[in-house]
């Protein structure tokens, strides 16, 4: 016998705004949301913003863009700020938003893993990505012991090698990356 999936006391009786700042797939509107403040990656240019813009308008947003919740009562995209710029191209005033209450580490690195599956990546922008996470993992790991980084919870492996390991990409290789962002923006 299959159980009912009923609604709790609780969520039938929340207000709108309750409602609205749970976790889940909610529809938003554009006005509300706000870029990431660290966002490294770059817009679609022009022809691809209305090739995806015209996909929007004919087929909808197929993949809802993921937000976290602000104090102020806005919501901070963590990833989808193409879809929400192609949204807006296309006139819809709402977007369909997978809100989820997360700390600033942890939005890094959701933005950064989510992007760094795109068909191209800039060197630059990988380079950025890469640090953003770094320093996020190195935030939520703990201090240094004997001068390296350590991961306290993932017993001794370092966080140039989650990275690493994650990315498919030698630690050698993130760190040269993490290096170009530190030259001149010029260059």
């Amino acid at each position: 016998m299959a159980k009912a999936n009923l609604k709790s006391f609780d969520d039938l009786f929340k207000s709108s705004e309750q409602q609205e700042k749970t976790n889940g797939i909610s529809s938003l509107p554009i006005s509300k949301l706000q870029p990431f403040s660290k966002h490294p990656f770059k817009r679609h240019n022009a022809e691809k913003m209305q090739e995806l813009a015209d996909s929007i308008e004919e087929r909808g947003i197929i993949v809802p863009i993921l937000v976290r919740p602000l104090e102020n009562g806005m919501y901070e995209i963590v990833a989808g700020h193409n879809r929400v710029e192609a949204s807006t191209l296309a006139g819809k005033a709402d977007i369909p938003c997978d809100v989820r209450e997360m700390d600033d580490d942890t939005a890094i690195i959701m933005m950064v893993d989510s992007n760094l599956q795109r068909e191209t990546v800039l060197p630059s922008e990988k380079a950025w990505a890469y640090r953003y996470k770094l320093e996020a993992i190195r935030r939520k790991t703990g201090r240094k012991q004997n001068g390296v980084q350590v991961d306290t919870h993932l017993k001794g492996i370092k966080s140039k090698d989650i990275v690493a390991d994650e990315n498919g990409e030698s630690a050698a290789t993130i760190q040269r990356y993490v290096r170009l962002t530190h030259l001149m923006p010029q260059l």
